[in-house]
């Protein structure tokens, strides 16, 4: 008897034991389209549309609190999403505090001339951790007034983009995380007033047009310095 309780407690902890390992692999979700453009605007909106495992968005998503009425402190119901046909918007949420939620998103793309991403006006955004799976994009990154934003941590992965836009982002002292990146068309950054080190735009080397604004930083080099390695202070 003893022998049948020994065997059957060995099941259990095997049984336990991969349970708790299964628990631990990241969520696949089955496609799931959503058709049109969404526009989530207070965290009961996240939270039911999150309830619905979209995996991919035919339009654009946008996030935002105008009001600063709705105190939109995470994203965390979004975890399904990962292709984004269309732009995406993170603006005016002053309680944001990360993009943590958005880690299965992988893509935002539609065409090479109708897609951004905008991640403006969010005072409590201190990270951009939550993109970094994103690898796929073509059009224009625009990062603008986030005031406690300190790096691009979490755009490691992002490969390409036509324009680069960064802008009034106060606390931004580094521009590390976009190593990896090739600009095509155009970059401007622009009164990031603590910004010294730009060194991870060392690839606009391979810009096909000259179109360049580096100007009220704490540092502002020109592209031929920045390629020279003369890229911070």
């Amino acid at each position: 008897m003893k022998k049948v309780f020994l065997v059957l407690a060995v099941i259990s902890l095997a049984f336990t034991s991969c349970s708790s390992d299964d628990d631990n692999d990241p969520v696949v979700y089955p496609e799931n389209i959503y058709e049109g453009n969404v526009v989530l605007k207070s965290p009961l909106e996240i939270e039911q549309f999150g309830e619905n495992n979209y995996t991919i968005i035919k339009g654009y998503l946008r996030i935002t609190d105008p009001e600063n009425e709705q105190h939109i402190t995470h994203i965390n119901g979004l975890t399904s999403i990962s292709i984004i046909e269309g732009s995406l918007y993170i603006e005016d949420n002053p309680y944001l505090e990360n993009l943590s939620g958005l880690e299965n998103l992988t893509t935002v793309s539609r065409s090479m001339h109708d897609s951004s991403i905008y991640i403006k006006n969010n005072t409590s955004l201190s990270s951009l951790s939550g993109l970094d799976n994103l690898t796929t994009f073509y059009n224009n990154v625009n990062i603008e007034d986030n005031a406690i934003l300190t790096s691009l941590s979490g755009l490691e992965n992002l490969t390409q983009a036509l324009y680069l836009k960064i802008n009034n982002n106060e606390l931004l002292n580094n521009l590390d995380a976009l190593e990896n990146i090739v600009i095509n068309e155009g970059v401007e950054i622009i009164d990031n007033i603590n910004l010294t080190n730009l060194c991870g735009l060392r690839n606009i080397e391979n810009l096909y047009y000259s179109n360049i604004d580096v100007f009220g930083n704490a540092y502002n080099p020109t592209q031929e310095d920045i390629e020279n390695g003369n890229c911070s202070l």
